[in-house]
């Protein structure tokens, strides 16, 4: 869920409609979870991370 910068309403509206919807909060538990195995994963962030360590000559 993405609420502009500053809105508290905004904020306040997504966090009730999160907490009274139970399909969307598994959804998000889900889609969560997928996302870290997959991207978060340590082999992606040496991936990512070691380049940043290697001196060119």
């Amino acid at each position: 869920m993405l609420v502009p910068p500053g809105d508290v309403r905004a904020l306040a509206d997504a966090i009730i409609c999160l907490l009274s919807d139970r399909d969307l909060q598994q959804r998000m538990q889900t889609a969560a979870l997928a996302r870290c195995q997959e991207d978060l994963n340590w082999s992606n962030i040496a991936a990512q991370t070691a380049p940043k360590f290697i001196i060119k000559k």
